[in-house]
């Protein structure tokens, strides 16, 4: 029967290797490398009944809200989200990192005001 096309799904190499989704949870020290003067704080990120809730807490984020979203784990690559006020205008910095172990490394698109380079080390793990 030619509509009757059945493709076996193959392991890609290096399927092995990608870190599983869970080992994002705990505790992070992030830098975002901004000219001038890099940008310091934590991210804290959850499992909770299989969705993903995460924070941000740094000193530039003054306005109470620390809510992560659009939390998305692929392998070994993680995007979220977050509205930062500044000052009176809210900007959405888009993350896209890629998890190697106990770092994640990537990039966040600040809205109008460019991209910039992100490094992160995980400092705690769930119990």
């Amino acid at each position: 029967m030619p509509y009757e096309i059945k493709k076996e799904k193959k392991k890609s190499p290096g399927k092995e290797s990608e870190t599983p989704a869970g080992s994002i949870e705990g505790s992070w020290a992030y830098t975002i490398e901004i000219p001038e003067q890099d940008r310091e704080g934590t991210f804290e990120f959850s499992n909770v009944n299989g969705e993903w809730k995460g924070t941000i807490t740094s000193t530039e984020i003054t306005s109470g809200n620390a809510e992560l979203k659009d939390i998305v784990v692929d392998g070994n690559k993680v995007s979220f989200a977050f509205d930062l006020d500044m000052g009176g205008q809210e900007v959405e910095l888009e993350f896209d990192l890629t998890l190697k172990g106990d770092s994640m490394g990537g990039s966040v698109s600040v809205g109008p005001h460019g991209s910039f380079t992100v490094t992160s080390t995980r400092t705690t793990k769930p119990n």
